[in-house]
């Protein structure tokens, strides 16, 4: 009994952090995600008894993020509607591709250089801040007014639902390379492939299972339970059979966006509710779980990234977008906010386990904070005049 009411009294802090991060974030217009990580960050050093105050089991933790990043990769994937692509998307796709090789060639380098770090940690970490969330700023019902939010909004729909789940291939990448299993590299790489494709198949089949029973009225009222329950049978299917349950999820979540079915509207919406609570569980449990390191070499060298992602953008953006002036491209060049999607990856790669994991989601919650800080502070100064 004493266990949860441990768990239970930790929850109920967690709860009350997020309402006062949410009041104080609407009195000040603060980014949420923000304002609930520093809760997360303040709740994390707080200790009564010699005890944090905030005790979350393993168990508990390691299913958050893997349900977290299941809602996650399905919202992401399902934004990805290929009958809305047309020539107003080239441009921001053209973007995307050009930061995002920038960014792998010079940000993983100087991860390495400046951290010591192993280089596919390096890699992930250029990969993964490479990801614009736009949600992270503007309401999830919120729709482009000009051709500035129009672009960024673009550039994030394409970089979460490419850059999320590529992580996770990597992992499983580096760990056939390094299994003893007696296969050659060619070997080791049809694995791989395997891998993926087996989890492809799961959720194509689970994923037309699924929507078949949603086009049934019975089900119109529960529709969002009978997607989150065929959204993690679809996961631990593919597990299961040797696949991987990341990719079974964002073949659903691709699936739901590029056909018709009945309850998409409604589903959508109860998404969004569900999207709201993982916000406030997501970005307190990392800031209390996580943290930053209280180094100043570490925010020295972290910022100095920062700095250089910036400088890439900024470059690619003056070469690139010809059509828009320059206050336009300076605008999109600095609109580089980390939200949910970016926070939650970090979170799952806590799972895993490979040399500099732990700094590596530092490195990352750091860019995130780097991110929302830049733009609140641009923001104020009134630098925005597309918004």
């Amino acid at each position: 009994m004493a266990d949860v009411l441990v768990f239970l009294t930790s929850m109920t802090l967690i709860l009350l952090a997020g309402i006062i991060s949410i009041s104080v974030s609407r009195k000040f217009r603060i980014p949420l995600p923000l304002t609930l990580f520093v809760s997360g960050l303040i709740l994390g050093n707080i200790f009564y008894n010699n005890r944090p105050v905030v005790e979350l089991g393993g168990m508990f933790l390691a299913a958050l993020s893997i349900i977290a990043l299941v809602v996650v990769l399905f919202d992401s994937s399902r934004k990805i509607r290929m009958h809305e692509y047309d020539v107003s998307v080239i441009g921001s796709l053209r973007f995307f591709v050009f930061t995002l090789v920038l960014n792998l060639l010079i940000i993983s380098f100087a991860v390495k250089s400046f951290f010591d770090m192993p280089g596919f940690s390096s890699v992930i970490i250029a990969l993964l801040v490479s990801c614009v969330e736009y949600l992270a700023i503007f309401p999830r019902h919120h729709l482009p007014t000009n051709r500035v939010t129009h672009f960024v909004r673009n550039e994030s729909n394409l970089s979460c639902a490419v850059i999320l789940l590529i992580p996770f291939l990597i992992l499983s990448l580096v760990d056939a390379l390094n299994s003893k299993i007696g296969l050659n590299l060619f070997g080791k790489i049809v694995l791989v492939a395997t891998n993926l494709f087996a989890g492809i198949g799961a959720g194509v089949i689970i994923g037309l299972i699924l929507f078949n029973l949603l086009s049934k009225n019975y089900f119109e009222k529960a529709a969002t339970l009978v997607l989150g329950a065929g959204l993690l049978l679809s996961f631990i299917v593919a597990q299961k059979i040797g696949g991987n349950g990341f990719a079974a999820v964002a073949t659903i979540g691709f699936i739901f966006g590029n056909i018709f079915i009945k309850q998409k509207q409604a589903i959508v919406r109860q998404e969004n509710v569900i999207y709201s609570a993982l916000e406030v569980l997501i970005f307190i449990v990392a800031g209390i779980v996580v943290g930053l390191p209280k180094s100043l070499r570490f925010f020295e060298f972290s910022f100095g990234l920062f700095l250089i992602y910036l400088v890439i953008r900024f470059a690619v953006s003056r070469v690139l977008l010809r059509k828009y002036d320059n206050a336009e491209k300076l605008e999109i060049a600095f609109f580089v906010p980390k939200g949910l999607a970016t926070v939650t990856v970090a979170f799952a790669l806590l799972n895993y386990s490979f040399p500099g994991v732990v700094l590596m989601v530092q490195l990352l919650l750091a860019f995130f904070v780097y991110s929302l800080v830049f733009d609140t502070v641009l923001d104020k100064l009134g630098f925005y005049k597309n918004r």
